[in-house]
C-alpha cells in the first residue's frame, strides 16, 4: 500500500488535500490590502490592454506611492491577466464583498499554492529524498497554517509567484549538473527567465540569490562528501541568478522606483520599530524574528491579521532576557546549521531556508512596512519542510522513534489544517476580518481602527466610539483614532468634543502625513464653520487642501464660506499662492475656475482657468467636465467635439463623454445617434441618472420610444448579466402599457443581480398597482430559476409578495427560512417581526429580536420591536425604556411614538403622553390613521 502511495497516486492525494484545504477561500471577497492590490492600479483593474502596460509600481495611487516604493510588475500583470481572461461580472454595488469579481483571483492563488507544493516535492526529489518522505514534506508545506493569509488573500499573490518561479528556477539550474553543453545552456536560459520572473514578482525574491547556491552545495553533499563538483556548473547557476537581478533592478526596477515620490516611513500602527532608535529597533526586531517568526513557522496555531503597535513589546535593554534568549536561539540555529552542513545537509538547508528568506523581512537590516507579517513567512516555512524530512530519514531505522515522530507529525498536520479551515472565512471581507479579529487581537491599533470604521459605516456610532476610545487607551498619540473619534462627534453634533479630539489629533505624534493630516484639518474646519468661527475654519480648510489638493470636501466647504466677495477674493489669493508653491498641480487652476464661475466672472476667464488645468493634466476629468458644461451653455454654442474626444482618449471609462456627445447630437436633432450615445453612457455607469433622464426624455414620443425599446432589447441580449438594461427596458415597456413584458423584464434584472433594489422596487410597485401578486410570484419564480437559485434575496422577495397577497402563514415560513441561511438579513427579520407581533407570543418575538441584535447590535429597530412586545404584555415601564432608545435612531417612526405615548398614559404620565399625542397628530409626515388615533387619544386625556 505504501509503495502505491509513493507514486503519482500519492502526489495526487497531496495536491488534492492542499487544494481542498483552501476551497472555502474561493468564496472570499476582498479584505484588507486585497482591493488596493488587485484593483488599485491600471494593471490590477485591467483598464488598459496588457500589451500597453509598462512598468507599474504596486500598489498604485497617491497614498500607495507615499507608503512604499514597491515595484512588482509580474504581480500587477497577473491581476490584470485574470481580469481580462476570466471576464468577471461587473462591480456590483449589491455585492460589497466583491465575491463574484474576486473568485478568479482567489482561484489563481489556490492553484499557485498547489504549484508551490509541487515545486517543493520536486526540490526534495532532486536532493535524493525518498518518494514517501518527499510527499510528506510536500504535504507539510501544503497544509502549513502560516500560509493561510497568503493563499486566502488576493494580496498574497506576490509571495506565491516569487516562490513558484524561484523554486522552479533552482530546479532548472540544477539540471545543468552532469548534462551536455547544449542542455546546460538551455537549462541556464530557462533558469534565468524564471529568476527574472521571481524578482519581478516581489523584491524579497532576491533571497534566491543566496538559497540557490546553498541548495547546489547541499545537493553535492547529499551525493557524498567526496563527490566531485564542477565549479563551472556553480558559475552557470550564479550567472543564471545574478544576471536577471542586475538586468531587472538596473534597467527596470531602480529607475521606476526612483521616479516615485520619496517613501514615507511606515505608520506607527503598522511598524512601531520605524519610529524607534537603532537600539530598541534591533533588539525588538531580533526578538520578534525568533518569537513570532520562528515560533509560527514551527507551531502556526495562533494566527492574527495584524501584529503591529501595542501587540508586541518594545525591548530597550540588551540585557532583557527575551532578547538574550532570542539571540541565542537564532545564533544557535545559524551555528548548528553550518556545523551540520556536510554531515546533515538537510539540517543546513532548514537553517538556510528559514534565515535566508526571513532575514530581509525581519526588520533587522531595515524597517519594512510591518513589524511582523504572517504573509512574509511563506518562503521561510520551507525550512520546516527540510527539518521534517531530515527527521523522517533519521528515524527510518528506529521503529519506536519513527512511530512517535509520525504521530506527532499527524497531530501537527491535523491541527494546522483545522487552523486553515478556521482562518479561510476570516478573510472574506473587511467586515468579517475586523469584527472577528478585534476579539482575537484586541491590542492591535489597526484592528481597532478597522472595526470602528466598519461600525461607523453601519451607523453604529456607539460601537465605533468604543473601539476608538480603546485604541486611544492603547496609544494616546494615535492621530487616526483622534481623527475618527472627532468625525464621530461631528456627525452626532457634539461640536465642542469634536474640536477637542481633532486638535488632539493634530498634536499627536503618531500621524501618517499622507493619510491623516488633511482629514484632521478638513474636519476641524467644518467644526469651526458650524461654531461660527469662519476665519479659523477658512485657515484650516486651506491647510487641508495644501496637504491634499484632491480633497474635494475641503474645497466644497471653502466654497460655502465664499458667500461674500471678500471671502471669495481671499480664496482666490490663497489658490494663487498654492499655485506658486506647486506650479505643476492641475487642481489649483481648476478650483480657481470654479470660484470664478460661482462669482459670475467673465466666461473667458473661467474657460481659461479650466483649460490651464487640462493643459497641466489632460487625464484630469473634472476640469474637462466643467469646461464642457460651461461651453454647452455658451451663446453662441461652441464646438465641443475635440474636448469630448480628449476625454475619451485620456479617461475612456468615464460616462460623461458619451453623455455630452449625446446632448450635442440631441441639439442637432440626430435622435437615433443621441439615444445610442446616452446608452453608451449608461453602459459605463448604469446609475448615471442624467443620462437616463435624457434618454427617457428623447423617448417621450411614440416613434423614438419604439426605437429606444429596440436599442435596450439589443443591449440586454448582448449583456445578459447587466441588470440595468432589463430594468430600464421595463420602465419603457410600462410606458407602452406592455405590463406583462415589463414585469418579466424587471424579473430578468433580478435574475442578473438578485439584490438589485431598483428593479425590485419597480416590480413591486407595478404589482401593487395591478393588485396582481400571483403574477409577481410567478415572475420571481422564473427569475430565481434563471439565476440558478441559492440567493436569499429571492426568498425575501417571495415572502414580501406572500405578505402582500395576505398569505401571512406562508410568508412567515419563507422569512424564517431566509434567516436560517442568512441570519444577518436585516430586511427579512424586520418583515418577520411585522408579521409575528400580532400572533406570536412575546417571548418568541424577543427571540427573533435577539437574533437581530447579534448581527446588527446598534440597529434601532430592535428596541422598537422589544418595546412593542412589552406594550402587548402590559409591561409599560420596560416599553418606555425600549421605545425611547428606538426613537434616538428612528425619531420620526410613527408607530414607536404612538406606542410610547400609550405606555406613558398607562403609567399615569398624562402630560407627557398628551404632548406626544399632539405632536404626532400635527405631524403631516405621519400616516393619516396614526394621526387620527393620536388626536382621539389626546382628546380623551
Amino acid at each position: 500500500m505504501l509503495q502505491r502511495l509513493g507514486g503519482p497516486l500519492g502526489l495526487g492525494l497531496v495536491l488534492l488535500a492542499t487544494f481542498a484545504a483552501y476551497v472555502p477561500s474561493l468564496g472570499n471577497g476582498y479584505a484588507l490590502d486585497d482591493r488596493e492590490a488587485a484593483m488599485g492600479s491600471d494593471a490590477g483593474r485591467g483598464t488598459r490592454p496588457l500589451d500597453e502596460l509598462g512598468p507599474s509600481p504596486m500598489p498604485a495611487g497617491e497614498e500607495g506611492a507615499a507608503r512604499n516604493r514597491h515595484y512588482r510588475p509580474v504581480t500587477a500583470w497577473s491581476y490584470a491577466a485574470v481580469h481580462r481572461l476570466a471576464r468577471p461580472a461587473e462591480i456590483d454595488p449589491a455585492d460589497p464583498e466583491h465575491k463574484r469579481t474576486a473568485f478568479p483571483q482567489h482561484l489563481l492563488n489556490v492553484l499557485l499554492h498547489v504549484a508551490a507544493v509541487l515545486v517543493v516535492y520536486a526540490l526534495l526529489l532532486r536532493l535524493g529524498v525518498a518518494t514517501l518522505a518527499s510527499l510528506a514534506g510536500a504535504l507539510v508545506f501544503g497544509l502549513h497554517a502560516v500560509h493561510s493569509e497568503v493563499v486566502a488573500t488576493v494580496a498574497g499573490r506576490a509571495e506565491l509567484l516569487a516562490f513558484v518561479t524561484g523554486g522552479a528556477a533552482v530546479l532548472a539550474a540544477c539540471r545543468t549538473i552532469r548534462r551536455g553543453p547544449m542542455e546546460q545552456v538551455l537549462a541556464a536560459l530557462v533558469a534565468a527567465v524564471l529568476f527574472f520572473l521571481a524578482y519581478a514578482s516581489t523584491e524579497t525574491a532576491l533571497a534566491w540569490l543566496v538559497i540557490a547556491p546553498l541548495f547546489w552545495l547541499a545537493l553535492g553533499w547529499r551525493s557524498g562528501p567526496d563527490a566531485p563538483r564542477d565549479r563551472v556548473q556553480l558559475a552557470a547557476l550564479l550567472v543564471a541568478a545574478l544576471v536577471p537581478a542586475a538586468v531587472f533592478w538596473g534597467l527596470l526596477g531602480w529607475p521606476a522606483v526612483s521616479a516615485l515620490p520619496a517613501a514615507a516611513p511606515p505608520a506607527f500602527a503598522a511598524n512601531p520599530l520605524a519610529h524607534e532608535g537603532l537600539g530598541p529597533h534591533l533588539l525588538t526586531a531580533i526578538f520578534v524574528w525568533a518569537w513570532k517568526g520562528l515560533g509560527l513557522t514551527l507551531l502556526p496555531f495562533s494566527l492574527a491579521c495584524d501584529h503591529g503597535a501595542m501587540v508586541l513589546p518594545i525591548l530597550r535593554s540588551p540585557l532583557d532576557p527575551r532578547f538574550l534568549l532570542a539571540a541565542l536561539v537564532l545564533l544557535g540555529l545559524l551555528a548548528g546549521g553550518i556545523l551540520a552542513a556536510r554531515r546533515h545537509p538537510l539540517l543546513f538547508l532548514a537553517m538556510a531556508a528559514f534565515l535566508g528568506f526571513s532575514f530581509a523581512v525581519s526588520n533587522v537590516p531595515l524597517a519594512i512596512d510591518t513589524v511582523f507579517g504572517e504573509r512574509l513567512y511563506y518562503a521561510p516555512s520551507l525550512g520546516l519542510v527540510f527539518l521534517v524530512v531530515w527527521c523522517l530519514e533519521r528515524t527510518a531505522a528506529h521503529a519506536r522513534f519513527r512511530g512517535v515522530f509520525l504521530a506527532a507529525a499527524c497531530a501537527w498536520l491535523g491541527a494546522s489544517t483545522l487552523v486553515i479551515l478556521e482562518r479561510n472565512p476570516v478573510w472574506r471581507s473587511d467586515e468579517m476580518l475586523f469584527l472577528r479579529e478585534v476579539s482575537n487581537q484586541p491590542r492591535s491599533i489597526r484592528v481597532r481602527l478597522g472595526a470602528a470604521a466598519i461600525h461607523a459605516g453601519r451607523s453604529e456610532h456607539a460601537a465605533a466610539a468604543r473601539h476608538l476610545r480603546e485604541a486611544l487607551r492603547l496609544d494616546p498619540e494615535c492621530a487616526r483614532a483622534w481623527s475618527d473619534l472627532g468625525a464621530a462627534h461631528l456627525a452626532a453634533g457634539r461640536l465642542a468634543a469634536a474640536e477637542g479630539c481633532l486638535r488632539a489629533g493634530l498634536g499627536a505624534r503618531h500621524v501618517v502625513e499622507a493619510e491623516d493630516r488633511h482629514r484632521l484639518h478638513a474636519n476641524l474646519g467644518i467644526v469651526l464653520e458650524q461654531l461660527g468661527r469662519s476665519d479659523e475654519a477658512f485657515a484650516q480648510l486651506v491647510l487641508a487642501l495644501r496637504k491634499r489638493p484632491g480633497l474635494e470636501r475641503a474645497f466644497t466647504e471653502l466654497m460655502e464660506l465664499c458667500a461674500t466677495p471678500a471671502v471669495a477674493e481671499r480664496l482666490l489669493e490663497e489658490l494663487e499662492a498654492l499655485e506658486i508653491e506647486a506650479p505643476a498641480e492641475a487642481r489649483w487652476p481648476y478650483y480657481r475656475g470654479r470660484v470664478l464661475a460661482a462669482r459670475s466672472r467673465p466666461t473667458d476667464d473661467v474657460e481659461a482657468a479650466f483649460r490651464t488645468a487640462l493643459a497641466r493634466d489632460p487625464a484630469f476629468p473634472e476640469p474637462r467636465v466643467a469646461l464642457i458644461a460651461l461651453l454647452l451653455d455658451a451663446r453662441p454654442a461652441r464646438d465641443l467635439s475635440a474636448v469630448i474626444a480628449g476625454g475619451d482618449a485620456h479617461a475612456p471609462d468615464r460616462p460623461e463623454w458619451p453623455y455630452y456627445r449625446g446632448l450635442l447630437l440631441a441639439r442637432a436633432e440626430r435622435q437615433d445617434e443621441a439615444l445610442a450615445a446616452f446608452l453608451e453612457a449608461l453602459d459605463r455607469d448604469g446609475e448615471f441618472a442624467a443620462a437616463w433622464q435624457e434618454f427617457s426624455n428623447l423617448a417621450a414620443a411614440p416613434e423614438p420610444l419604439r426605437r429606444a425599446v429596440a436599442l435596450l432589447q439589443s443591449a440586454a441580449s448582448a449583456r445578459p448579466h447587466y441588470p440595468y438594461w432589463p430594468h430600464f427596458l421595463g420602465l419603457l415597456l410600462e410606458r407602452q402599457d406592455r405590463t406583462p413584458e415589463a414585469l418579466w423584464s424587471y424579473g430578468r434584472a433580478l435574475a442578473a443581480r438578485p439584490g438589485f433594489a431598483p428593479a425590485w422596487r419597480a416590480l413591486r410597485a407595478l404589482a401593487d398597482r395591478l393588485r396582481d401578486y400571483r403574477t409577481l410570484l410567478g415572475v420571481l419564480e422564473r427569475a430565481e430559476a434563471t439565476h440558478g437559485g441559492g440567493a436569499p434575496e429571492f426568498g425575501y422577495y417571495r415572502g414580501v409578495a406572500l405578505k402582500s397577497f395576505g398569505a401571512a402563514l406562508e410568508a412567515t415560513g419563507t422569512f424564517t427560512r431566509v434567516l436560517r441561511s442568512r441570519p444577518d438579513h436585516l430586511e427579512a427579520r424586520l418583515e418577520l417581526l411585522d408579521l409575528v407581533h400580532a400572533s406570536f407570543p412575546p417571548d418568541e418575538v424577543r427571540a427573533i429580536v435577539r437574533g437581530g441584535v447579534a448581527h446588527h447590535p446598534e440597529d434601532p429597530h430592535w428596541p422598537l420591536h422589544d418595546g412593542l412586545s412589552f406594550c402587548r404584555e402590559g409591561r409599560h415601564a420596560e416599553a418606555v425604556s425600549a421605545l425611547e432608545r428606538a426613537l434616538v435612531g428612528l425619531p420620526d417612526h410613527a408607530m414607536a411614538r404612538l406606542a410610547l405615548a400609550d405606555s406613558l398614559a398607562s403609567l399615569g404620565r398624562k402630560d407627557d403622553a398628551r404632548a406626544l399625542y399632539r405632536r404626532l397628530a400635527d405631524d403631516p409626515a405621519a400616516p393619516p390613521e396614526t394621526r387620527q388615533h393620536a388626536a382621539e387619544r389626546a382628546s380623551r386625556l
